[in-house]
């Protein structure tokens, strides 16, 4: 079995801080007994989900938990040739432009980030 599918991952270009919560939480609740990494990008970040699946399951599973939508177009079309299949659910480690690594997958623990809100810290004076 390929390694592409031991594992789903999802490409999140520039969530909202609920957007990501949401797509990580899905993911943990879909699949509770399996490990969920989810890893900083310049752009974004990405999840992975580390559980073997059948191919046909990848898209799905991928749409509802809100993978780039042209990805997924991209995939829907190596579907059709099987000898495109090993490059389904793609994503990178590092981008190198000029021999200069341009960007690179951080850990990142989402669940220690401070999650900022826009009520005020304190009572304002006016209050009394």
């Amino acid at each position: 079995m390929s390694w592409r599918r031991r594992r789903f991952s999802v490409d999140l270009d520039k969530p909202t801080r609920l957007e990501l919560l949401r797509v990580y939480f899905n993911a943990c609740h879909f699949f509770p007994e399996t490990k969920v990494e989810v890893k900083q990008t310049r752009k974004g970040y990405h999840i992975r989900i580390h559980k073997e699946h059948k191919l046909e399951q990848n898209l799905d599973v991928r749409r509802n938990l809100l993978d780039d939508p042209v990805r997924i177009k991209f995939d829907e079309m190596r579907m059709v040739k099987p000898e495109l299949h090993g490059w389904i659910d793609t994503v990178f480690k590092f981008k190198v432009k000029n021999r200069k690594i341009i960007s690179r997958e951080e850990p990142c623990n989402i669940l220690a980030e401070a999650f900022y809100t826009r009520l005020p810290c304190q009572k304002p004076s006016f209050l009394g």
